[in-house]
């Protein structure tokens, strides 16, 4: 159950992502940044 759950959290947040790029291509230059800057 909690698997699922989880699941369900991370296909609403790629949907959100997704609604937010089409919206503002920037978003993803600012995404990829804060991944980097997290990872590195």
């Amino acid at each position: 159950m909690v698997e699922f759950y989880h699941a369900v959290m991370h296909l609403n947040w790629v949907l959100v992502a997704s609604k937010m790029l089409a919206l503002q291509p920037a978003f993803l230059t600012s995404f990829a940044i804060l991944v980097l800057e997290t990872f590195t």
